[in-house]
């Protein structure tokens, strides 16, 4: 025999086999099909505006949506898709309704709509915040939501989170969130037209 295949036979047998796979039980088995993967990883928010305190959205005296809610007492205002948008939950905002000491008789008070305009662009402006951060409620008096703050001067009455001022009645909130408030609602009346989203403030 050749010197070489004589050294490659020993060599053969002399290789470690490989070890036994290990025998997996039928209660192991069962708990694999039930195991849970492990939760996706954690992916910060883009840093463009700081994290907010999520609200829950008012009790509103609607059935269901839509509807647009401001929750004086709680300081809160929510957008309701209803059944027409089943993948969309509640948005609610932080806002203030307190009315200025010169304001006119029942400025803060409570009051309803049948069916809300919506955003109203108004450019920049000092009473009213940001463009886009005007949301007409359809009020005769119009008493209506929007940002901005007269007393803000204009160092901050466009800055996203600027603070919370009392009105002459409207409801105030934070310029960002009136904007983002607004969207959804555009959004919504695109794409169901001629549906009434009725306003509620108490």
């Amino acid at each position: 025999m050749d010197k070489n295949k004589q050294n490659a036979a020993s060599s053969n047998s002399g290789a470690q086999k490989p070890p036994a796979p290990e025998k997996v039980g039928l209660g192991r088995r069962i708990l694999d099909l039930f195991h849970e993967p492990p939760p996706p990883s954690y992916r910060p928010p883009a840093p463009s505006l700081p994290p907010r305190q999520v609200f829950m959205p008012g009790r509103a005296p609607f059935r269901s949506g839509p509807y647009l809610f401001t929750d004086i007492k709680n300081g809160r205002t929510t957008f309701d898709p209803g059944p027409y948008e089943s993948n969309m939950l509640p948005i609610t905002i932080e806002t203030l309704t307190k009315a200025d000491s010169s304001s006119k008789k029942g400025a803060a008070d409570p009051y309803s709509t049948p069916n809300i305009v919506g955003v109203v662009h108004r450019g920049d402006s000092l009473p009213y915040g940001a463009d886009g951060a005007y949301i007409k409620t359809g009020d005769p008096r119009g008493r209506d939501i929007h940002g901005g703050g007269t007393s803000l001067k204009k160092e901050h009455y466009k800055d996203p989170n600027q603070p919370l001022t009392p009105t002459f009645g409207c409801s105030r909130g934070h310029n960002q969130d009136i904007i983002n408030l607004g969207k959804h609602i555009e959004e919504f009346q695109q794409a169901h037209p001629g549906v009434q989203i009725p306003y509620d403030r108490r």
